[in-house]
């Protein structure tokens, strides 16, 4: 469970590259810590007895997966400098998806510690939680008019872009709008999919399976979003494509100043996380460039 905690955590600051981004990471176990004692409604010697587990995943998390992300943000931060190539992009795009599987890889043992030592109550706390989680992202995404579901959707990706790039101009605005009316619409088909995967989490620990069980469901899942529909699949990876055209589009169309502040973004996130690794960057530095280069 603690993997998407994390994951999050890690895109949030990607998208806003804050002063605090250093700070944040470093204490980003206390906050998958409570996300999770929320989620199953950990009693106290539980709590006292995850807070050190989530402790020790943050440091193996920092240990091997941190370099890699600063890795991919030394790489993304060249090319954004020389302008974007579609092989640049797809090399970059790949690198986040291993490291992606990397964080699933790493948590799951905890989930399964964590799922296995909940009670019946606890049990029914969980699946009102994600009953609840799965209103408000409904409510967030499946408006019923679509002209508003496409103006909402526009304006998430200018607010994602605009963070890293500045303002866009019209021409750009116009750019995107156009794309993402291209795109389908992924949010109902997802959402079926969460709610079968929960329903099949549920069953699992309603039946007391077993670790191995619990394991290779949730790593099928969070790993390789597993028994997913074809109607679902099909739009995830319609979605990806036209979202790297897009990508490369604006690109191409970023003014000087536009480009210097994405790449200022870059580095400044980049520095921060470096400044809680103790990974020797320099190193690591020429292997990704040269890699995604």
């Amino acid at each position: 469970m603690s993997y998407k905690v994390l994951s999050i955590i890690l895109i949030t600051l990607a998208l806003t590259a804050c002063s605090r981004t250093g700070l944040m990471y470093d204490n980003a176990d206390w906050l998958a810590y409570r996300w999770a004692v929320k989620l199953l409604d950990a009693d106290a010697p539980q709590r006292d007895d995850w807070r050190e587990r989530f402790r020790q995943l943050h440091v193996t998390h920092r240990e091997r997966l941190l370099p890699r992300v600063i890795d991919i943000l030394y790489a993304m931060e060249v090319q954004a400098g020389e302008g974007l190539s579609s092989e640049g992009l797809a090399c970059l795009l790949e690198d986040a998806e291993r490291v992606y599987r990397a964080h699933a890889h790493l948590t799951v043992p905890l989930a399964v510690d964590l799922l296995q030592d909940m009670s019946g109550e606890q049990l029914a706390h969980l699946a009102a939680e994600l009953d609840e989680r799965n209103r408000e992202y409904a409510e967030k995404y499946l408006d019923t008019e679509p002209a508003v579901r496409h103006e909402k959707r526009v304006e998430r990706y200018l607010d994602r872009i605009e963070r890293w790039t500045g303002d866009l101009s019209d021409e750009q605005v116009a750019m995107v709008d156009a794309a993402v009316l291209t795109m389908p619409e992924t949010a109902e088909t997802w959402l079926a999919y969460r709610r079968q995967q929960q329903r099949r989490l549920l069953d699992l620990l309603e039946a007391r399976a077993d670790e191995v069980e619990l394991a290779t469901f949730l790593a099928a899942w969070w790993m390789d979003f597993a028994d997913r529909s074809e109607a679902l699949v099909d739009r995830t990876e319609n979605m990806r494509r036209a979202s790297a055209r897009l990508a490369l589009r604006l690109d191409a169309s970023l003014t000087s100043r536009q480009r210097s502040q994405f790449v200022k973004r870059v580095a400044k996130l980049r520095r921060d996380l470096e400044g809680v690794s103790d990974f020797p960057r320099h190193i690591a530095a020429r292997e990704a460039i040269q890699h995604c280069g």
